[in-house]
C-alpha cells in the first residue's frame, strides 16, 4: 500500500516527529511510505538516515511566497500525484487542505488528513465543502476536535505516544556557581505563552533569583515575531539572563542541559513537548488549559497552573529547584507510568488500520486515549 505525505515545513517539530513515529511504526504493516516536502530544515536528514523516500518539490515557508511562486509549488504536486497515483494521500498539517483539493481534482486519490494545530482546526472548520475526499481526520486531543466542526464519521481523536527505548538520564542539578536553567521550547509566539515565561522571569529576578538562566529554544512564528520577543527581553532589562538558542534540530540535546521546562501555552492542542520532557527526564510546568492541560490531567504528568498565571508559573519553578531530587524522581515515575499507557504498538495498529480503510474509501472515527492500567 503507497502512501504519499504533504509536509509543507519540513522542520523538526512536533508535527514532524509525530509523522516519523507513524511511518516507522507502520512500515512493517505493508505501508510503503514517501514525504513530499521543502528541505533544509533537519527533517530531510532524518528521512535520509531512516532510508525513507522524500522529494523536494515544495518550497521553505510556502505560505509566505507570492501567488506564482506557490502555483508552481502546486503543479509540480499535482504532476507527482498523478504520477505516482498513491492509494492514499497523507496531509500532515491540515492547513494545505484547500490546496491540495483544489489541485488533486479529477485524480480520485483518497485522504486521511492530521489536524494538529487549533489555527488548522478552524481553518478547517470554516470550509465544509473540503471535508469531502478525506476519508479521516486525526485530531491529536479531545480540545481540538472541538474545535473543528468536522464530520462525526471522519473525526479520529489520538493521543500520540512517544517511541523510545528508555528515559534519558534527568539533568543533574549544577555545579556550585552555575546556574539552575529554566527553558521554554517551541515556536516563539504569544499563544505558546513567551509573553508569559518573560513576565515570570521578571518576578523571579525581582525576588533575588539571580542564579537563574531562562533558556529560549526555537524560532519566532515569524521573524518579527522573533525579534520583537528579544527587544521585549532586553526592555525588561532581563537580556543577562536570557540565553536565545534558536532553533534547534538536536532537541533531546537541549533538554539535556535545563533543569525545568516552562510550558505555558494559553491553548495549546496538545503540546507534544510534554512528551519529549518526560522521555528527558525533566520536570515541567504545564498551562492547565486546551489540549495541554487535557493531556496533563488525564496521563499524571506534569505540574499544572492556570493559563496566563506568571506568579503561579514562578512558584511552581521555584518550588521544583528548592526540592529538585524528589522533583526528578516524580517525573520519572509519571514518565514511566504515561509509557506504560501510550502503548505505541496498538497505537500503530489503529493507524495502520484508518489507513487501509481510507484507500478503501471507508471513513473511519476512531478514539485512542491508551490503555487505562
Amino acid at each position: 500500500m503507497r502512501i504519499t505525505v504533504i509536509e509543507p515545513s519540513g522542520n523538526l517539530y512536533g508535527s514532524e516527529f509525530c509523522l516519523l513515529d507513524i511511518i516507522k511504526g507502520t512500515r512493517g504493516m505493508g505501508m510503503e511510505w514517501e514525504v513530499v516536502m521543502p528541505g533544509g530544515g533537519g527533517f530531510d536528514e532524518i528521512l535520509e538516515r531512516e532510508e525513507i523516500v522524500w522529494h523536494p518539490l515544495l518550497p521553505a515557508k510556502l505560505h509566505l511566497l507570492p501567488r506564482w511562486r506557490k502555483m508552481g509549488a502546486y503543479w509540480r504536486l499535482r504532476r507527482h500525484l498523478a504520477r505516482a497515483r498513491p492509494d492514499v494521500v497523507y496531509l500532515n498539517q491540515a492547513g494545505m487542505l484547500r490546496a491540495v483539493n483544489t489541485l488533486a481534482k479529477g485524480l480520485d486519490l483518497p485522504m486521511v488528513c492530521q489536524v494538529q494545530t487549533l489555527e488548522d482546526a478552524r481553518l478547517i472548520s470554516g470550509r465544509p465543502v473540503d471535508h469531502a475526499g478525506v476519508q479521516a481526520f486525526l485530531c491529536n486531543s479531545r480540545f481540538t476536535a472541538s474545535q473543528a466542526s468536522l464530520p462525526v464519521e471522519k473525526r479520529c481523536i489520538f493521543y500520540q505516544p512517544a517511541v523510545l527505548a528508555s528515559m534519558a538520564e534527568s539533568p543533574a542539578p549544577p555545579e556550585p556557581g552555575e546556574p539552575w536553567r529554566v527553558g521554554i521550547l517551541g515556536r516563539i509566539a504569544e499563544s505558546k505563552g513567551h509573553p508569559v515565561f518573560l513576565e515570570a522571569a521578571r518576578r523571579l529576578v525581582e525576588r533575588g533569583h539571580g542564579d537563574l538562566r531562562f533558556v529560549v529554544i526555537g524560532e519566532g512564528i515569524s521573524p518579527e515575531v522573533g525579534r520583537r520577543y528579544r527587544d521585549e527581553v532586553e526592555a525588561a532589562g532581563l537580556s543577562g539572563v536570557f540565553e536565545f538558542r534558536g532553533y534547534r534540530k538536536d532537541v533531546p540535546g537541549e533538554l539535556a542541559r535545563i533543569h525545568v521546562l516552562a510550558i505555558p501555552s494559553v491553548a495549546e492542542p496538545l503540546g507534544r513537548v510534554v512528551l519529549d520532557a518526560c522521555v528527558a527526564g525533566v520536570p515541567a510546568v504545564v498551562s492547565d488549559s486546551g489540549g495541554l492541560g487535557e493531556f496533563s490531567r488525564d496521563l499524571e504528568v506534569g505540574w499544572r497552573v492556570p493559563a496566563g498565571d506568571a506568579e503561579a508559573l514562578a512558584d511552581a519553578v521555584m518550588g521544583i529547584l528548592a526540592g529538585y531530587p524528589a522533583a526528578v524522581v516524580r517525573c520519572r515515575e509519571e514518565g514511566a507510568r504515561m509509557f506504560r499507557r501510550l502503548n505505541p504498538e496498538r497505537y500503530f495498529k489503529a493507524m495502520a488500520g484508518i489507513l487501509r480503510d481510507a484507500a478503501d474509501r471507508k471513513p473511519s472515527a476512531i478514539q485512542w486515549f491508551g490503555e487505562i492500567e
